[in-house]
């Protein structure tokens, strides 16, 4: 099984690392730098190029002191937006 990760370099992403180290699956680690979840045509690309069956998002919004002063709301929106796009392509294929 394909399975991409997205938010790799996070706190989360780092423990799937790890937990994978032996499994038989193979695992694509990427962070923003190597795919910007917001960018339906890049996750698109990624998941057809890699023959991707699972997609983990682990990324995550880390700013806290922008988060703080941001409202919730619009945050949670762009969030919802961005796994809307995942789950959008995942369902494609």
């Amino acid at each position: 099984m394909n399975i991409l990760v997205t938010g790799a370099n996070g706190q989360l992403g780092n423990e799937v690392c790890t937990v994978s180290i032996g499994s038989i699956n193979r695992y694509l680690f990427t962070d923003i730098t190597e795919l910007d979840i917001t960018q339906l045509v890049s996750i698109r690309k990624m998941v057809t190029e890699n023959a991707i069956d699972v997609i983990v998002n682990c990324a995550a919004y880390t700013d806290v002191h922008t988060w703080e002063a941001c409202k919730q709301v619009k945050e949670l929106s762009l969030t919802s937006s961005r796994l809307k796009k995942l789950e959008r392509i995942h369902s494609d294929n």
